[in-house]
């Protein structure tokens, strides 16, 4: 396997936390690992700064097009010693933190719209306490997937309900 950061698949995002890398560049990269036969994962923060809850979402139809494997998510985190953090620590109303239930929501309606053959590995991250300045939900990663497990049999919904190919 080999594993890809995507982070975003907005470009002005990519260019503004200074990622190094375009989503087409990542997108050509992902064609050429998949023509050589090699199986490909990717990782995708929710909530980079500057992402609407639409363009979260949309993110869900350009990964649906990508040969992946497997996709790892992860919540935005801002963290100290990161250039995000500081900017964070120095003033973090400028800056959207998901609270517990926001994220599950939109995990979910991310996965509703996420084709169904691609295996979802990792649904949050943590941080080092002692590092992670947001969001502090003092929720284990196991916990994060039950919580969204939980809710999505409750509102009968599965990943891909709203796939469109």
């Amino acid at each position: 396997f080999v594993e890809l950061g995507i982070e975003s698949t907005n470009e002005e995002t990519l260019k503004h936390v200074n990622r190094g890398h375009t989503f087409e560049e990542t997108r050509e990269a992902m064609i050429r690992l998949d023509e050589a036969g090699l199986p490909i994962g990717g990782h995708l923060i929710l909530g980079l700064p500057g992402e609407t809850e639409s363009m979260i979402l949309s993110h869900a139809e350009e990964i649906s097009k990508l040969p992946l494997s497997y996709l790892k998510l992860h919540q935005m985190q801002y963290v100290t010693g990161s250039e995000l953090g500081e900017a964070y620590k120095n003033d973090p109303t400028r800056f959207k933190v998901f609270e517990v239930e926001e994220y599950l929501n939109l995990l979910i309606n991310f996965l509703e719209l996420l084709h169904p053959g691609i295996v979802i590995e990792r649904l949050s991250s943590q941080a080092p306490g002692h590092l992670l300045l947001a969001p502090g939900w003092g929720l284990k990663n196991f916990e994060i997937t039950r919580m969204v497990q939980k809710k999505m049999k409750h509102l009968q919904t599965w990943q891909g309900r709203l796939y469109e190919n």
